[in-house]
């Protein structure tokens, strides 16, 4: 039959949030109606395309009705679809069918794939990986080392593990950079300058993010005194030239070495000759069974020698002849013999001083 002019229908929308017993659900609630439909209509939830999904029926398929409206109080209720997750490896996993699994206790890095569903459709999987990061561990630790006092020494450690820090340690007790120590804190220990007092046992806490503290095994210090080293003389006189070589001798350690090498016999060895052409120290540095070194000098001062001349009057004689033979010698610094020393005033005037005693030595000095 015919269609009345006002054909109506008045609907409820009910939008059930995420703190409700159905997050997601929608429910569709028809009121008071007029009139009757002038075609089959369709009841569901479409998208812009106007493909149905999420109906009342659980398919794709939009439910379908008679041309009237429904009842009134009729509710259509569309649920969201669920979806699925499935997780694997499934070890250390607190579940593999939940959106967010606990990965417990787990020993070494681990790539995790979850697939996820609808109901209908399969994703890729897709994968995540947990990198697990190892404690600390100690591949090389420090070594024992023998130093010479006033030496410089250092320590190294190396070591693996997520940010590692260290500290350094000496019989146990912390150390802290400052003074003769830096790197107390760092995979390098230095000491500069070590003293007796430096001798004992090192060692380095290791620490990671991860896991515990580990301490690597201790390293003996060991702290050598210097030998004693000396020459005999320490010092000397040579005239040059003409004068004998002076002997020099050294003693304390266990080899020798001399410098600088001009005016000497050798450059190594205890014992050598000096017989330089102007006033030189010399210089001999001992070293001892355990590598430590040590120094003594002799000072050699040279005077200048005496020129010499000789001469024969007649230089031609007959057998049993006579001739004339003269020495004649200059010193290279002639000596002068002061008898008195005039001494003279500022202004006017002035006098002599003299000499009170015989052969009284004078510096002369410009």
């Amino acid at each position: 039959g015919a269609e009345s002019a006002t054909i109506f229908t008045t609907m409820q929308i009910v939008l059930w949030g995420s703190a409700s017993a159905s997050p997601g659900k929608i429910d569709i609630i028809y009121g008071q109606n007029t009139g009757t439909p002038g075609s089959a209509g369709s009841i569901g939830i479409a998208t812009a395309g106007g493909s149905y999904f999420n109906t009342v029926t659980g398919n794709s398929t939009a439910t379908t009705t008679a041309s009237a409206y429904p009842a009134t109080g009729t509710i259509y209720s569309f649920t969201p679809s669920t979806i699925t997750y499935a997780w694997t490896p499934a070890t250390y996993l607190s579940a593999t069918n939940i959106a967010n699994p606990l990965a417990t206790a787990v020993p070494s890095t681990t790539v995790y794939s979850v697939t996820t569903s609808n109901g209908i459709c399969f994703n890729t999987p897709v994968d995540v990986t947990v990198s697990v990061s190892p404690g600390a561990a100690i591949t090389t630790g420090p070594a024992t080392q023998s130093k010479c006092i006033g030496s410089t020494t250092t320590f190294n450690v190396e070591a693996t593990g997520a940010s590692p820090t260290y500290q350094w340690r000496k019989d146990g007790n912390p150390l802290s950079n400052g003074g003769t120590i830096s790197g107390a804190t760092s995979n390098t220990l230095t000491i500069t300058g070590v003293v007796a007092g430096d001798a004992g046992s090192y060692d380095v806490i290791v620490s990671s993010s991860c896991g515990s503290p580990v301490t690597s095994t201790a390293a003996v210090l060991t702290i050598n005194t210097l030998p004693t080293v000396s020459v005999t003389p320490t010092s000397g006189t040579l005239c040059s030239p003409g004068g004998t070589p002076i002997a020099l001798a050294a003693s304390g350690a266990t080899t020798y070495a001399w410098s600088p090498s001009s005016g000497l016999s050798a450059t190594t060895g205890a014992n050598v000759t000096a017989s330089p052409t102007g006033t030189t120290t010399y210089t001999v540095t001992g070293t001892d069974g355990n590598g430590c070194t040590n120094t003594a000098t002799a000072a050699i001062t040279v005077n200048p020698g005496v020129s010499s001349t000789a001469t024969a009057t007649p230089l031609s004689i007959c057998i049993n002849g006579n001739s004339n033979l003269n020495a004649g010698a200059v010193p290279a610094c002639p000596q002068v013999l002061i008898t008195e020393i005039s001494g003279f005033e500022t202004g006017t005037g002035g006098g002599t001083i003299p000499f009170t005693g015989a052969n009284d030595p004078i510096e002369l000095t410009n």
